[in-house]
């Protein structure tokens, strides 16, 4: 089932996986989720939610459960959906069902996910809630809150999600500066090239170079294309710029790269 699935072949994958829940069996969740991947990749939202709803159904039969990352998969769908709708009526209902679902106990009692939301489940919600094509920052800020709440431990991408949720305004940039000590505090988490160009702005307006240069310094010792260390030092380049930063400041950090 899996091999037809990843092969591109849906709805033979779901029939043989229709004629297993026919029989009250689950399979491996390889199995399923490969299946559940297939329907995302074809927008077939409906139909996904279908089988998940069947699977459940089995699931509570037999006193199994549906892992994680089928959820995730799902509130991926969802996700989509929300970017590709017209309407906003509709992209408003589909937040709602994917916030709902990130609620304590309603994936497991409706989906039958064993452990439910995890870090990655409102990461992926909180993304298209960040998105400038579909931003909600109300739903944002509820997410975050909800993450906080339930002790769901956020990860880079969370912290950048939250950084791109801040917008560009002075109450922004100070914002941006206290989830940035956040993540410097942080004992696991470490700045990505996406914290690097989020955060150059605020730290130059804020007279903060020392802190750009170990930013750069250590992503210049990442395993980093050139084309991305070039785009992050030119990015810092125009930070110092339009803060009007010396011209011999940003003559020494040319020179940094280039050594």
């Amino acid at each position: 089932m899996k091999t037809v699935a990843m092969a591109g072949l849906i709805q033979l994958s779901c029939q043989i996986l229709d004629s297993m829940i026919a029989k009250k069996y689950v399979p491996s969740s390889m199995g399923y989720i490969a299946v559940l991947i297939g329907l995302r990749k074809v927008r077939k939202v409906n139909m996904l939610e279908e089988t998940m709803s069947k699977l459940a159904a089995v699931c509570k039969e037999t006193d199994q459960w549906l892992e994680t990352p089928a959820l995730n998969v799902y509130l991926g769908a969802l996700c989509d959906a929300i970017m590709l709708s017209p309407s906003k009526s509709s992209s408003r209902d589909i937040f709602n069902e994917a916030f709902d679902l990130l609620q304590p106990n309603i994936a497991q009692d409706r989906y039958t996910i064993k452990d439910g939301a995890d870090t990655c489940s409102y990461n992926t919600v909180l993304n298209v809630a960040t998105s400038p094509f579909s931003k909600n920052l109300t739903l944002a800020t509820e997410i975050i809150d909800l993450m906080a709440m339930n002790n769901i431990a956020e990860d880079i991408y969370t912290y950048n999600l939250r950084l791109r949720a801040c917008g560009n305004g002075q109450r922004s940039i100070e914002d941006k500066m206290e989830i940035f000590e956040q993540i410097l505090s942080h004992p696991i988490v470490s700045p990505d090239k996406f914290t690097v160009e989020q955060m150059l702005l605020p730290l130059a307006k804020n007279g903060r170079v020392g802190d750009i240069l170990e930013l750069l310094r250590d992503f210049n010792l990442q395993q980093q294309s050139e084309t991305s260390i070039s785009n992050a030092y030119s990015t810092f380049l125009i930070a110092l710029v339009k803060v009007s930063r010396s011209v011999t400041i940003i003559g020494k950090q040319v020179n940094f790269y280039y050594a």
